[in-house]
């Protein structure tokens, strides 16, 4: 569970990692690898609850990759996080060491064709004029925007920048 963070497809994002069985999650499925694990990732619906159920995590979340792995202090990891497909979650175990689930592809369908590319036009020039504005996005998020080439991953990378609540970017 990402506490207060909604992570999007083609997103690189660092997450605070404090809760026990998090930390043994992250421990357990990075032994032997430097990085390239993967896990997938949801937003509770109550960021107060410590230990959200199935029930309790939004159902579309995100297979992401562990890009690398610090750690801050004895019990508190930070874990960068790439977003690889957004998925919806099916299937969840709760009686295993560490929860499972059975994640399905969303299917994404934006159409094509002249309407569409000239939305992402607008969408990438409003994102890199946001970015030279805001002073706490780093000037490489630019570069991000730029190489998104496919508008279903540009949108999600601007909108991983907006300043919105995390339920208008769980609906997004």
């Amino acid at each position: 569970p990402l506490r207060n963070l909604v992570l999007f497809p083609g997103v690189v994002m660092p997450v605070d990692v404090g809760r026990a069985r998090s930390l043994q999650l992250i421990e357990e499925i990075t032994k032997g690898r430097a990085q390239g694990a993967r896990l997938a990732v949801g937003t509770p619906r109550d960021p107060a609850v410590d230990e959200p159920s199935a029930e309790e995590i939004h159902p579309v979340g995100v297979v992401a990759e562990i890009v690398k792995v610090v750690r801050v202090a004895e019990m508190r990891l930070t874990v960068v996080l790439r977003g690889l497909e957004r998925v919806r979650f099916e299937g969840f175990n709760e009686g295993e060491k560490f929860p499972r689930v059975t994640c399905l592809p969303v299917e994404e369908s934006l159409g094509s064709g002249v309407e569409v590319q000239g939305l992402a036009m607008a969408v990438r020039d409003a994102a890199k004029q946001l970015i030279s504005l805001a002073p706490d996005i780093p000037d490489e998020a630019a570069r991000i925007v730029d190489q998104a080439q496919d508008p279903a991953r540009l949108g999600d990378v601007a909108a991983s920048y907006l300043d919105i609540t995390v339920a208008e970017k769980l609906e997004l």
